[in-house]
């Protein structure tokens, strides 16, 4: 028994120093929408203007139904534009079922999720369909997860603003920001010649990828593919999933709300044509977190404390920035304050950049940063830039507060 137990704690604390793994919880803070970049148009979902909510539909559910209905023809020729183009999804069920009309309880199972509409739209005085909306993304059940994909793409963009940043890199952070600023000076004098302005872009893209392969491809694995030697095949994150509450609550779509985005400057907010399922503040999620250290070790990552570290410091950073970029919005980072992380879409340019852990000072990034947006965005304006780039906040309206979007904890709960 003795030796079995010796044999077992050898194991035990064998497996300790290899793998570092926790079961982490994601607190939302303020509104965030996890999309995979589908945007749904007023034929791909249903929107009762009258209720104020929006059914997303499972799609083989629904084609089903249709097929029960013997509506799959007809449905082909709205969705061709070639019957009722004018009509949402919603009103052509209704014309099709005529006077009796279809309930959402006769749809079933091709409802996949209920979400409330939290934006006045109107059409000559009557509610009319959200148009483009982008959904968060569901499981097969209905409810919302965030991937684990997204958690880990921004724990990559912290790292490298923390690797970057040490003391031992500073020679190369000079020299890669003198390519970095040489690359952008090459696409703002052509600026007017398509070709070259792509092939300055390009270039601009290669340096910082030669970035992330020095600072990351750091295993010297016997192979030639720069992924096989990055440190973060290390660092697994799960997809983090719904944590039910005693509220009972269980019902798809209680997590989410429709939000209308706003672009805050510091004495104006615009409303933007686009619309987000957004997952509600307070709601809270779960994901695997695991280290495998001898990887990681070779960046300087040793525990999960130290991840939640370098994640905590990149926050604080971007936030310090856009408030001196934005000295009238200060209130807005009262609630952005007690998160350590932005997550998902409309969170803005700087969270999935490392431009700004390259230049000697923020100030230094900004004609940088804007020369880019500018050329591939140009009708927003961005060489006019001043104080910051991008020159807006991304936000929305939620519970008549004005939010800035993203905002979430992450933390061991443990």
């Amino acid at each position: 028994m003795a030796g079995g137990c010796l044999w077992g704690c050898a194991m035990n604390n064998s497996n300790k120093n290899f793998l570092e793994h926790k079961v982490m919880t994601i607190e939302v803070i303020t509104p965030v929408c996890c999309s995979d970049g589908v945007t749904l148009n007023k034929k791909e979902y249903l929107y009762d203007n009258k209720k104020r909510k929006i059914y997303l539909l499972h799609k083989l559910e629904f084609g089903k139904y249709l097929n029960g209905r013997r509506w799959l023809n007809n449905f082909e020729r709205y969705m061709q534009g070639k019957e009722h183009d004018e009509m949402s999804l919603y009103e052509w069920l209704q014309c099709m079922a005529g006077h009796k009309g279809v309930t959402i309880e006769q749809l079933g199972k091709a409802v996949l999720a209920t979400v409330d509409v939290q934006v006045e739209i109107k059409r000559n005085g009557e509610g009319k369909p959200v148009n483009d909306m982008n959904p968060t993304i569901h499981l097969v059940d209905g409810n919302v997860y965030i991937p684990g994909s997204t958690i880990k793409g921004m724990l990559r963009t912290a790292i490298l603003f923390h690797l970057i940043r040490q003391k031992d890199w500073e020679d190369r952070r000079k020299i890669y920001w003198r390519q970095i600023q040489s690359d952008i000076k090459n696409l703002y004098e052509n600026r007017r010649n398509e070709y070259e302005s792509k092939k300055a872009l390009a270039q601009y893209s290669n340096t910082a990828d030669k970035i992330e392969k020095e600072l990351l491809s750091v295993l010297k694995l016997d192979t030639k593919e720069a992924a096989s030697n990055d440190a973060l095949r290390g660092l697994r994150c799960g997809d983090a999933t719904l944590i039910e509450h005693k509220q009972g609550k269980k019902s798809a779509g209680y997590h989410t709300v429709i939000l209308k985005k706003k672009d805050i400057k510091d004495d104006t907010v615009k409303e933007v044509p686009s619309f987000f399922e957004c997952i509600l503040p307070g709601t809270s999620f779960q994901f695997s977190l695991t280290l495998e250290k001898s990887m990681l070790a070779k960046i300087g990552i040793t525990s999960v404390d130290d991840l939640l570290t370098i994640m905590q410091q990149f926050y604080e950073f971007l936030n310090d920035t856009l408030r001196s970029g934005f000295s009238k919005r200060g209130h807005l980072f009262a609630k952005i304050d007690r998160g350590n992380a932005y997550l998902g879409r409309n969170t803005g340019f700087l969270q999935k950049t490392f431009v700004l852990a390259l230049a000697d000072t923020p100030k230094d990034a900004v004609p940088i940063i804007k020369t880019v947006l500018h050329q591939q965005f140009e009708k927003h304006k961005h060489q006019e830039d001043k104080k910051i780039s991008p020159h807006t906040l991304k936000g929305v309206e939620y519970n008549s507060e004005l939010q800035l979007m993203g905002g979430v904890k992450i933390f061991d709960a443990h």
